[in-house]
């Protein structure tokens, strides 16, 4: 087998295909698909990607993560934004880190976050109208954003600066830009830095009253400020910090884009719709409070859930650059 799978067609001088992987991803893959089959390359600029497409390259991709494949490389647009956390980390970085980042992730816990989902959902739900128009995709991603802080921050931080956290969180994301090189001086990298410090500056002070107080707060914050390194060094704040921009992010983008989808997809099948209705009238009267046996009960949910995961999955590729030959990345895709 060639060390090298064959190059998909259409590469642009000097760009490659990076262009096309940017704007047109789904159909890049197709074309490499059918050129070349489920293993193929693509240019990325002056680097070659090697790109595994379907369930069954999963389990090689994974297994290698870590030890021929390093997540942090490919990852260092994301870096930028909220420094080393997780795949965006070193390995050491991540080893250390990974204890304090799965603690407010206990079974336990989770119970607790249910109850707070079911409250700032439920509050987003009176407050509609009984009819009338509504821009779909702000509306969901403001909720999201609300059960993100809720459970990560707490009342007591989006009462007072969730709504200036969560625009400041808006110019992040903007910076967000897998191509460019982050370092560059672009004005929207320029903002992404100025975001970023301010959103730090909102939080050092939080994480001070925190440690003076860690009895009076329940939720994913308090959590990383009261955990400890395996040594019983305190989680220094910068650490903090990044722990929360980066969950943040990732609890709240690929969430809001697949509870668009589904209310989206509900709308046009109205049969499955109402299957989904009945199903929820029969398992929750109304007043119930909602945990994890009442949730694992609505089948026809959970099955809606899954196909918009297939169908419009929040994550359609996962990079890795291999550690023995830096150059070269490994693309896979539920395309």
């Amino acid at each position: 087998m060639a060390k090298t799978p064959p190059v998909v067609s259409g590469g642009l001088p000097v760009l490659g295909h990076a262009l096309e992987f940017r704007n047109e991803r789904n159909g890049l893959f197709q074309r490499g698909l059918a050129e070349h089959g489920d293993i193929f390359s693509i240019r990325m600029g002056r680097q070659e990607a090697a790109v595994l497409l379907g369930p069954d390259h999963h389990q090689t991709f994974f297994m290698e993560t870590d030890k021929a494949l390093n997540m942090d490389k490919p990852y260092r647009f994301l870096k930028a934004m909220f420094g080393e956390v997780a795949f965006t980390a070193s390995k050491e970085v991540y080893q250390e880190q990974r204890p304090i980042l799965h603690y407010p992730f206990r079974r336990q816990k989770m119970i607790h976050y249910v109850t707070i989902m079911q409250q700032v959902v439920q509050g987003w739900l009176d407050g509609l109208d009984d009819e009338g128009e509504m821009e779909l995709t702000e509306e969901i991603n403001w909720l999201v954003q609300q059960v993100a802080g809720y459970c990560f921050m707490g009342p007591d931080f989006m009462q007072q600066v969730g709504r200036e956290f969560w625009d400041l969180y808006t110019v992040l994301n903007a910076g967000l830009d897998p191509l460019i090189p982050p370092d560059w001086p672009l004005p929207k990298f320029r903002r992404r830095d100025q975001a970023k410090a301010e959103m730090e500056a909102i939080l050092r002070p939080v994480i001070v009253e925190r440690r003076r107080n860690p009895d009076n707060y329940d939720d994913f914050l308090q959590d990383f400020v009261n955990q400890r390194y395996k040594d019983g060094r305190e989680v220094e704040d910068e650490t903090i910090i990044t722990l929360i921009l980066g969950l943040m992010f990732a609890g709240h983008e690929t969430t809001a884009g697949q509870a668009g989808w589904l209310v989206i997809f509900l709308l046009q099948h109205p049969q499955y719709r109402a299957l989904v209705e009945k199903e929820i009238a029969a398992t929750i009267a109304p007043g119930t409070e909602i945990d994890l046996k009442i949730l694992a009960q609505l089948q026809h949910v959970e099955w809606a859930a899954r196909e918009i995961e297939r169908m419009r999955p929040s994550a359609d590729e996962i990079a890795s650059a291999a550690s023995r030959v830096p150059a070269q990345s490994a693309f896979d895709s539920r395309s």
